[in-house]
């Protein structure tokens, strides 16, 4: 029997009627929220001598594809920052801040926190690991806080209907570490959605990868609470996994890394994982051929316009 498609879009059965959506929001009180654990960064441990003999991943044969952001009404400039650069995000209502949301999950009987964006008219963009656990199947209670800051938000949307990549789902690999949450009502109104980059051919520079990392380490106290943002150099591209330099903590996974493309911030990037050992090396898969089966996955069950 021929080898499953790694590339294949998995779906959980889940869709939400109106009172499942309610129950939804209505599941995470305050206290639950205040409670959630942070969604650990999975560690993986991988010798530096096999990583060093990783090769230069090629660009996908189907070239870059690029899709423009919708961005609030207010517009700002790009800003600047040298070197590494981790601090609070002073105005989440400016883009590309204003996609970043806090995502709350449940795996199991357990309650986590995460963080995701919005990259359709109805849909968010997380790591896989946020929405599907190898041992506890996929997650349940799926809830979105656009803006999360310190309890409140810009609005709040449940996801019923989750997707992700099969290898992910069979394996475990971080190459697939994607996935999707579809909201039955609109969520770009109110927050705009980013633009994205596929089968980027060159980095240069930093990466402006944002999220709410709730594990505290020294000079930085993450509490899950806020939003922070990471203006990280660039490292290399191996193996389909893109690195940068950064320090976010768990509840950072799940959240966009941008790149600046002709004035604008553009997602290349999800927050996934480190190597045992590399406290300050934060990695993606690359945006190839997966992450664009998920964006036609979206686009197929609307959603998206």
């Amino acid at each position: 029997m021929a080898a499953a498609d790694p590339y294949k879009v998995v779906t959980n059965p889940q869709r939400l009627t109106a009172d499942e959506a309610e129950r939804v929001e209505a599941y995470w009180t305050p206290t639950r929220m205040e409670t959630a654990e942070p969604l650990p960064l999975p560690t993986v441990y991988l010798p530096r001598r096999l990583r060093e003999q990783l090769t230069q991943l090629a660009a996908a044969d189907t070239g870059m594809v690029v899709t423009e952001p919708a961005p609030p009404d207010r517009l700002t400039t790009l800003p600047t920052a040298g070197g590494f650069n981790t601090r609070l995000v002073t105005d989440m209502s400016v883009y590309p801040y204003a996609v970043v949301g806090k995502l709350f999950m449940t795996f199991g009987s357990r309650n986590f926190v995460g963080s995701a964006w919005v990259i359709g008219e109805r849909t968010v963009f997380t790591a896989g690991h946020c929405v599907h656990d190898r041992t506890q199947g996929w997650g349940n209670n799926l809830l979105f806080h656009a803006q999360f800051n310190n309890g409140a938000s810009v609005g709040t949307w449940p996801l019923g209907t989750l997707g992700s990549l099969n290898r992910w789902i069979q394996d475990e690999d971080f190459e697939f570490d994607m996935g999707m949450g579809i909201s039955t009502n609109p969520i770009r109104p109110v927050t705009g959605r980013a633009g994205w980059i596929a089968n980027i051919s060159q980095i240069q520079g930093q990466i402006k990868s944002i999220g709410y990392p709730a594990e505290t380490i020294a000079n930085f106290n993450f509490d899950g609470q806020r939003m922070w943002e990471c203006d990280g150099d660039f490292i290399n591209t191996q193996d389909g996994i893109m690195a940068m330099n950064n320090n976010m903590t768990g509840g950072c996974s799940g959240g966009p890394g941008f790149y600046p493309q002709s004035g604008q911030w553009y997602a290349i990037w999800v927050n996934s994982f480190r190597f045992t050992g590399e406290p300050n090396i934060l990695r993606s898969p690359f945006f190839g051929q997966a992450f664009l089966n998920l964006i036609q996955w979206m686009r197929d069950n609307g959603g998206d316009v």
